[in-house]
């Protein structure tokens, strides 16, 4: 492929490629490419329109391109996301970060003193995002990250390295939180897999080809991990402590009904930048004497 060296000429072939294979907002989506490619942020893109770019530049907004063009999301090309205002690299094994998770983050703070040190866990962390970005607002706390994969809690780890929080978390490998302690936690956030596989082939395109499966699909109903962390949750969680949960827009009654029959009662729903449904907060019952 032959491409203009003037980079506003550029940005209208690129778009319209983008455009045929059904990307929207292509002539933004082609200025996001090129700032990727060249490393140059997005807000000086006017200002450099009509600045030649190198062979090698070039090559690599081809490159980008090409990825683009088989519906590998920007972060994917990038291997990085913005959540929470920090910067977090992803992988294979991991969750892209969505938007709509910060709820998560922003509801758990309301649990968390700003003083008193207390203990995080987050299970199926990923990236790591949620937790790292709770412990960023509350330096005082400490944060373990449990993945099946061992990618993930690699990559997890390197996030908490970036932003300057490995002092703070530790990360490992195992299936929910079957290695950990009794009573140890006083918050425990959990983003799991929901996405009922009946619904795969609904998913948008770079969903369904470049985010794992296993942080997405949650049985055949989407609820099996809410089953498995109802039975586990009640182990680790200290008497007064509070659970977290992402949910699917649909399943606030069906993840309340479950955790209900282990022993929590709801404290509180939160909706997404939707309005949807998307976060619910758990405690469990006072045993009565």
């Amino acid at each position: 492929m032959t491409l203009p060296a003037i980079p506003i000429d550029l940005r209208t072939v690129l778009a319209t490629r983008l455009e045929e294979v059904g990307i929207t907002n292509s002539f933004d989506e082609a200025k996001w490419l090129i700032c990727a490619a060249i490393n140059a942020d997005a807000s000086l893109f006017i200002s450099r329109g009509t600045e030649p770019l190198t062979d090698r530049q070039l090559q690599q907004v081809d490159s980008f391109l090409q990825r683009r063009l088989k519906h590998e999301p920007l972060s994917r090309i990038q291997g990085e996301r913005e959540f929470w205002s920090l910067p977090f690299q992803l992988n294979e094994d991991t969750l892209d970060p969505r938007a709509d998770s910060e709820v998560v983050v922003e509801t758990a703070l309301k649990y968390i003193s700003r003083e008193i040190p207390q203990m995080l866990l987050d299970l199926g962390t990923g990236t790591g995002c949620l937790l790292l970005s709770l412990l960023y607002e509350r330096p005082q706390c400490y944060g373990i990250g449990a993945d099946l994969s061992p990618k993930a809690a690699q990559q997890a780890l390197q996030n908490a390295q970036n932003n300057k929080l490995k002092k703070q978390a530790s990360f490992i490998i195992g299936c929910w939180g079957e290695a950990l302690k009794e009573k140890s936690f006083d918050l425990i956030i959990s983003n799991p897999p929901y996405i009922p596989l009946m619904n795969k082939e609904d998913l948008a395109i770079g969903v369904k080809l470049y985010d794992p499966d296993l942080a997405l699909y949650g049985g055949n109903d989407g609820l099996q991990c809410y089953i498995d962390l109802a039975k586990q949750i009640p182990r680790l969680l200290k008497s007064e402590g509070i659970c977290v949960l992402e949910i699917g827009y649909d399943q606030a009654d069906a993840v309340t009904n479950i955790f209900t029959k282990h022993g929590f009662f709801l404290l509180e729903k939160t909706l997404d930048l939707e309005g949807r449904d998307r976060c619910l907060v758990f405690k469990i019952e006072a045993i009565q004497p």
